[in-house]
């Protein structure tokens, strides 16, 4: 039995007819590229949302150099507790370990040759050689040991276990990828959607890696592998083991043939307004303001957004904000992003004790914070905003708690002043799509 993590809400759709989508593989200098800067520097690390133990991997001596009948006397082992999760092209967790190999009694420099890097190792106190370096598990390479400038061996790392898991990426689960024929295998997959043609009438594409240790095409194992599917289409082809075993491997996915870049929105619900106008009094009302939130997607992480709040209950106010918004940064394995709001808003104003009616433009700059899959929800965020005033002489602050997915809770909270008139309103509301476009 395989245990497996899959995260989608979706879990058991899958496309009914298939069309032909060929993997690719990357190979040589453009493999070693990819996958070495994963095992150098200070690479972000990812959540680790699968646990991985060293028994779950074997290591093993796969050819001798010429003139070897023996390695000479080695210890290989994978440091457990330095498991670490990194990720490729943002989407595809992988897993990496220390791989420790101590040489006791070798005579020349001991170094290991991996991922187009050079290893050389330390000798301790006692006159032993120690080489540690980061081994990505789940995309095994060969390890070429060398003893000064002659080669020893080559080594690699074979996963072997009862209870493989599947990993399926965040990224994946708005399109209910599913992968079979690995339930024997470890596997993680993620995914990105693409745009091609003209802007606003793109055709999507869903690029999905894979990446499964002991598996490639023809007798090398050589993953991670990517391919490409449309709107309709599935994925099967045949992967070959170490020990010549055919795997028959088929993916599936919901991609959609366009995703809007225009998106609207609208949003009801109790709120308290409260004004005052200065000379003529004040009061508070409950109300229902009318929410009208718009944005427009230019790239993957800019757009633009605007917004519109009505409140009228013998009073009016009435906000409107065009702002430039670009995740500025994130945090906590991309699911924490930080989102500039560049732009301005203009307010309109009348109190039931005057008939008279102004419009102001003011020039609010804000911040989101945007938190995905909370609670280990899939697909869902939680995002908190606030714009505040940066002149000195102009007090306006908007904050809001935002939750959901389509459908949304809101907490507002907002207050404005000028020379004459001070309103705030605070209270829930419901938003929900109303329109896409182009």
């Amino acid at each position: 039995m395989s245990r497996s993590v899959f995260y989608s809400p979706l879990l058991g759709l899958f496309i009914p007819f298939a069309l032909w989508a060929q993997p690719t593989f990357e190979t040589g200098a453009a493999e070693e590229n990819l996958l070495a800067p994963l095992i150098m520097g200070l690479t972000p690390l990812g959540e680790r949302r699968m646990e991985l133990s060293s028994q779950d991997f074997e290591i093993k001596v796969d050819k001798l150099s010429p003139g070897l009948s023996e390695v000479p006397s080695m210890s290989f082992r994978l440091v457990e507790e330095s498991l670490q999760w990194v990720r490729l092209n943002r989407v595809l967790l992988l897993p990496r370990m220390h791989l420790e190999i101590e040489a006791p009694d070798l005579e020349g420099d001991l170094s290991a040759q991996y991922l187009g890097t050079r290893f050389v190792a330390q000798r301790t106190a006692e006159g032993r050689q120690l080489l540690r370096f980061h081994y990505l598990l789940f995309t095994p390479r060969p390890i070429t040991l060398f003893s000064g400038q002659g080669p020893l061996a080559t080594v690699y790392v074979q996963a072997q276990t009862d209870t493989p898991i599947h990993l399926i990426d965040y990224s994946c689960s708005p399109y209910s990828l599913r992968v079979t024929g690995l339930d024997a295998h470890f596997l993680s997959a993620g995914c990105l959607l693409e745009r091609s043609g003209r802007f606003g009438r793109e055709q999507c594409h869903l690029k999905v890696l894979l990446a499964t240790p002991n598996l490639g095409l023809g007798s090398q194992v050589s993953t991670p592998l990517t391919l490409h599917l449309d709107h309709g289409q599935s994925s099967q082809f045949q992967l070959q083991s170490l020990d010549d075993q055919t795997q028959t491997v088929s993916v599936q996915a919901q991609v959609p043939a366009h995703v809007p870049r225009l998106r609207l929105a609208t949003g009801f619900g109790p709120h308290s307004l409260f004004y005052r106008e200065q000379g003529l009094g004040e009061k508070t009302r409950f109300t229902s303001p009318f929410l009208l939130y718009g944005r427009l997607t230019l790239g993957e992480e800019t757009s633009f957004r605007f917004f519109n709040g009505l409140f009228y209950h013998g009073s009016l106010f009435n906000k409107w904000g065009l702002y430039f918004a670009y995740d500025m940064a994130s945090a906590l394995d991309y699911r924490l992003t930080v989102t500039p709001l560049l732009g301005l808003q203009t307010v309109t104003y009348r109190s039931e004790f005057s008939s008279r009616e102004s419009t102001k433009g003011i020039y609010p700059q804000g911040f989101e914070f945007v938190y995905r899959h909370p609670f280990g929800l899939e697909n869902y965020s939680l995002t908190y905003g606030v714009f505040l005033s940066p002149i000195t002489n102009e007090h306006y602050r908007n904050t809001w708690l935002r939750f959901g997915r389509r459908v949304f809770w809101e907490i507002n909270y907002l207050s404005w002043r000028d020379d004459s008139f001070y309103v705030k309103a605070w209270g829930l509301s419901l938003g929900f799509p109303i329109a896409t476009f182009f």
